[in-house]
Order: structure tokens, then sequence, then C-alpha cells
């Protein structure tokens, strides 16, 4: 089975919107961006929010079947690289990240440089599967307390690759 890379494009903050391959068995991403609300640099505590990357595959040619298995891949961002991401209200920076569990200690990247990448799988197709089948990830953002920042709207953009 041939590689597949399908890309999408989110601001941190507000939604995203899917690619498709086409072939027998064909897969999207959607995203939805994270939306961290207000940051209170006094507050001594992380600003914690969460964001999803859903992976949706079909297959046209039923009653065949076929076992995706896939990674997604996340971008660094306007920071250059994935260990210290930020956003930019220009020309001021405040920094986050987006991890892969809830303890928010393995940073999502593209598994280089101490960063993972998250892998899923789904059956699709044949009589008893459902022809399309959908696996929804979540990103687990946070902003490290104390940033002495203006007040100002930061954003920055991830691109979403998944390979399957």
């Amino acid at each position: 089975m041939s590689s597949r890379v399908l890309k999408v494009v989110f601001l941190i903050g507000s939604l995203a919107w899917g690619s498709q391959a086409f072939s027998a068995t064909t897969c999207s991403v959607n995203s939805s961006g994270v939306a961290f609300g207000v940051y209170n640099p006094l507050t001594p505590t992380p600003l914690d929010s969460t964001g999803t990357v859903a992976v949706t595959c079909s297959i046209t040619f039923p009653p065949f079947v076929d076992n995706v298995t896939y990674t997604i891949d996340l971008s660094a961002g306007s920071s250059g690289t994935m260990t210290g991401r930020h956003m930019q209200s220009f020309p001021n920076l405040l920094y986050y990240n987006l991890y892969t569990t809830t303890a928010r200690n393995i940073v999502w990247g593209d598994d280089t440089g101490g960063t993972s990448d998250v892998s899923g799988s789904m059956v699709i197709g044949f009589i008893w599967w459902p022809s399309t089948r959908t696996n929804t990830h979540t990103m687990h953002a946070r902003i490290p307390a104390g940033q002495d920042i203006p007040p100002g709207g930061y954003s920055d953009t991830i691109v979403v690759t998944v390979t399957y």
C-alpha cells in the first residue's frame, strides 16, 4: 500500500478545513483550533485548553475491506520549533505548546527532536463494518504561567499532516 499525505492548516483559536485524496479508500482530516480564552499573566497556574483532529476514512467499493493505519504530525507554527511554540501579537510573543496526553508531558510534533506524533487505525468496509469511519484525537494545549505580556490578540498557525 502506498502512503498518502493530507494536510490541513488551522489557526490556534479558529476552525479549519480538510482536504481529501481520491482512490478506493479515501481519508480526510478536519481540526478544531485551540481557543485559550483570556490569559492572565498574574495567575500562578498555566492556562490549559483542548482542540481536536478528526480523521475520516471511507471505502468506495464495499464489500471490500481496508485496515487503514495513519499518523498525524503537527508543524512547529510560526516559532519554527515544536518544543518552543509561540503565538504572536506583533511584536509580542506568548509561549504555548500542544501535547498528546492530558498530563501535557509529550509534545505533539512530527516524531523528531523530542516530539511525538499520534497514530491511529480503523477498519472500514465489508458487510458488518461501516464504509465510513471517523477517529477523533484530542490536542491538549497549555500556556505556561508567568509570561509578562501586554494585552492583545495572539495567534499561531499549525499545519496538520495525516499520512496513511
